[in-house]
């Protein structure tokens, strides 16, 4: 009987010293997602000049009360000659401090390759394939509430890979191999929910 006394008075005490859960929501993360859509500036034959083909990305991810975004994202690279889709990390750093600013900015991931080119005749096989990405930006950013406006410029570098493999019935097989070092200058703008 002594002790049922003794654990009653031992669960008073704990509950009257205790503290009730604090259910507020932690604000030091949050959600965010930008689009993006500019021109990659560059040559793929210069002797034609310059090209001005579109560029569009997307980035999902979170934010830090620290002003560092990290996201995953996509998008679609298009080329004379090839369609790159891009499958991205990124990191965003962003002090946040005004309603305009400056922010760097660095994808890096994955592209999946298509080689434009015109239909291959019969005994012939074709095999593109993608490589690394890379993209570093500097941007600016206009507002600080919900929606925000960016404008950035930068530099993306991609790789990629064709072979056209011919079967000859009247020699031995021979083949086409082509690396690609894609290099160009981006210009992009879009906009982000925060």
């Amino acid at each position: 009987m002594e002790v049922n006394r003794l654990l009653i008075v031992l669960f008073l005490l704990s509950s009257y010293w205790g503290k009730a859960q604090n259910d507020s929501i932690n604000t030091s993360t949050r959600y965010f997602n930008t689009f993006m859509s500019g021109a990659l500036v560059g040559c793929g034959d210069c002797n034609r000049g310059k090209d001005f083909t579109l560029s569009f990305t997307t980035f999902h991810g979170i934010a830090w009360k620290s002003g560092v975004r990290l996201a995953v994202g996509g998008g679609l690279d298009v080329y004379n000659d090839w369609r790159m889709i891009p499958v991205l990390l990124g990191i965003t750093y962003d002090k946040q401090k005004r309603a305009q600013g400056f922010y760097i900015h660095l994808n890096s991931g994955y592209s999946f390759a298509q080689y434009l080119q015109e239909e291959p005749g019969e005994f012939v096989e074709i095999k593109d394939e993608g490589g690394f990405t890379v993209n570093p930006m500097l941007g600016y950013r206009i507002g600080l509430d919900k929606i925000r406006i960016y404008i950035q410029g930068g530099y993306k570098y991609q790789k990629a890979f064709t072979g056209i493999y011919y079967d000859s019935f009247w020699g031995s097989p021979y083949s086409i191999e082509r690396k690609y070092e894609l290099q160009r200058f981006v210009i992009q703008m879009g906009f982000g929910l925060h």
